[in-house]
């Protein structure tokens, strides 16, 4: 059995180093990630790890090309609900040219025996990025 804390950190540590192929990876192949609050332009939800794939792949090439590079997972506080789920509230620390933001987040992780990720319900509001400046 996988823990979903640990899923949860190594996923992450892909996002950082920006390799999204290693990021999807971590998903099942009938995976499903879903933005709940997704601003307008962006997807409601992606079925299946080729689609999660190419997302993130597009999402990291515009986020290093303007200039943005993540920094940390700040605060975070888990919530584990059971043996395959997980919740996490944190804070995305992100140095952006115009100085560094922290913007929040609740992930709710559901993983599969063999650690990977069936479920990502991931609940941001965009338009909060600049609300949170780093201290």
């Amino acid at each position: 059995m996988v823990d979903p804390t640990e899923v949860f950190h190594r996923v992450m540590g892909h996002l950082f180093a920006g390799d999204a192929g290693a990021y999807a990876d971590m998903f099942a192949k009938d995976a499903v990630v879903e933005w709940p609050f997704a601003a307008a332009g962006w997807p409601k939800r992606l079925d299946g790890h080729d689609a999660i794939r190419t997302h993130v792949g597009a999402l990291l090439a515009r986020f290093q090309g303007s200039g943005r590079k993540f920094v940390a997972v700040r605060d975070p506080i888990l919530h584990p609900i059971g043996t395959h789920e997980l919740i996490v509230e944190f804070l995305f620390e992100v140095a952006t040219p115009e100085g560094t933001t922290r913007q929040p987040y609740v992930h709710f992780l559901k993983v599969t025996d063999d650690g990977r990720i069936a479920a990502l319900r991931d609940y941001f509001v965009p338009a909060s990025v600049d609300r949170h400046p780093a201290a």
